[in-house]
């Protein structure tokens, strides 16, 4: 009987406690600082938890914090040091995008992300870009996206982004043509045919197949 009305006070004392609790709200513009003191705790431990529901959330928290704390260290490393930590990052993509057992699609898809916004310091391997890519099922969302002819999500926003990927894929397809017909790699097969169906739909967004009368698809 005792111990029913200690547990009945203490939950009244809880209450009455969260009652008298003062909470102040405050909103900030995008990119304005607090001009309070706020722990990084009660930053990290939301976002922290967020990734471990989302996937996708997870994926962009991962690739937004590693550059920019790979931009920070830009300026506060000496050049050799900073080349090194480049050749290391470099070394390290390339073994977990080649030896992967699981190429689960949303650590691809972050590392690929670091890769595409640090195109100059950081260059991995082409060859093991299309392996992980295939096995972690990307570009067959890619080919959903095309047979859907709906591509909600990849809009071009301008009539040139057609002639700018007109062109890389034309590139892509000489270079394919350069390597060796014996290899018969079928990363590289794959990786032609979407090529040569980017090519198609591009002619046909700009309504110009002239480039096909001058353009020998194999």
């Amino acid at each position: 009987m005792k111990k029913k009305e200690n547990e009945k006070q203490f939950l009244n004392e809880i209450k009455l406690k969260q009652e008298n609790q003062v909470e102040k709200y405050r909103t900030y513009r995008i990119g304005e600082l607090p001009d309070i003191q706020i722990r990084y705790s009660d930053i990290i431990i939301p976002l922290q938890a967020l990734a471990q529901y989302d996937n996708h959330i997870a994926r962009l928290l991962y690739a937004s914090l590693f550059t920019s704390i790979f931009n920070s260290l830009e300026d506060k490393l000496l050049p050799d040091e900073y080349f090194n930590l480049i050749q290391t990052i470099q070394h390290r993509f390339d073994v977990m995008l080649s030896q992967s057992e699981i190429f689960y699609p949303s650590f691809v898809a972050a590392l690929l992300d670091i890769v595409l916004s640090k195109p100059e310091q950081i260059q991995i391997s082409s060859q093991y870009i299309s392996a992980s890519t295939i096995s972690s099922h990307l570009e067959s969302v890619a080919k959903c996206y095309r047979s859907l002819a709906n591509y909600d999500d990849v809009r071009e926003e301008s009539h040139t982004d057609f002639l700018l990927a007109l062109n890389s894929y034309i590139t892509a397809l000489e270079q394919y043509s350069l390597t060796d017909e014996t290899l018969n790699d079928s990363i590289l097969e794959l990786e032609h045919e979407f090529w040569t169906q980017s090519i198609l739909n591009c002619c046909n967004q700009l309504n110009n197949w002239t480039i096909m009368s001058n353009t020998y698809i194999y």
